[in-house]
């Protein structure tokens, strides 16, 4: 597997979790693969995922807060209005539309193949990281949505709470930040070479430009004698002429 990360978090904490995730899908559907793929079909599925999948995870920057919490207000607002007029099925499926947005921990694309996986976080949740993962995975097993069981296609408090018992984590745990690099404090050795090496640059460029300048003046010269020959020439010229 592997994990180009371009979040905030730690790559190996990532990939740990991406790969319990794999060997837990490998398990469930070991016992029966919705499409009715054999026992060694799905394991050698997994190994593929686990040695060649291209993952990509990527991070949301921007507050999404503000955006879910206007969303989920207007399903909401769509529930009440279905319910009004007496379409309670419709009132349900809003009212399960807002609490996605509420839940929403990220979005991700993967691959029927097993060779290919997008998913962009946002926020360092564990519990949104693992249910998305695993919804994923499902489909790096040739899965698709229509084969999904209820709790695998949709995230719902209750599926978060199975997720976060399956994997032994708690509500509210979050995903490890990369650590900062130590900024290093330059010597004064090195702050005098760094400077000598520009000062170094700087004198090769300008040498250039003076070579491109002395060049450009030897042309000058030799033209301007050139047409001062040419002038030379025609006044004599002028003066050998018989006057008419």
């Amino acid at each position: 597997m592997k994990v180009r990360n371009t979040t905030d978090f730690d790559t190996r904490a990532l990939r740990s979790w991406l790969r319990r995730v794999v060997r837990h899908v490998e398990a469930a559907l070991v016992k029966g693969h919705p499409l009715g793929w054999p026992e060694q079909a799905v394991r050698a599925r997994a190994t593929l995922i686990l040695t060649h999948c291209d993952v990509w995870v990527r991070q949301t920057r921007r507050d999404q807060s503000a955006i879910a919490l206007q969303a989920h207000a207007g399903w909401l607002g769509r529930a009440k209005k279905q319910r009004a007029l007496g379409n309670e099925r419709s009132a349900q499926v809003a009212e399960e539309n807002a609490e996605r947005w509420i839940l929403d921990g990220g979005t991700g694309r993967a691959a029927y193949s097993g060779r290919r996986l997008r998913m962009t976080l946002h926020g360092g949740d564990l519990v949104s990281l693992l249910w998305l993962a695993r919804h994923e995975t499902w489909h790096l097993f040739g899965v698709r949505h229509e084969h999904f069981p209820d709790s695998v296609m949709r995230e719902t408090a209750s599926s978060r709470v199975a997720v976060a018992l399956l994997f032994g984590v708690t509500e509210g745990a979050t995903l490890p930040r990369t650590p900062p690099e130590p900024k290093s404090v330059p010597s004064v050795e090195d702050r005098a070479s760094a400077k000598l090496l520009r000062l170094t640059e700087r004198e090769k460029a300008w040498r250039t430009k003076l070579k491109r300048a002395e060049t450009a003046l030897a042309k000058i010269r030799k033209s301007k004698r050139y047409y001062a020959k040419q002038i030379a020439v025609a006044a004599a010229s002028a003066q050998k002429m018989p006057p008419r």
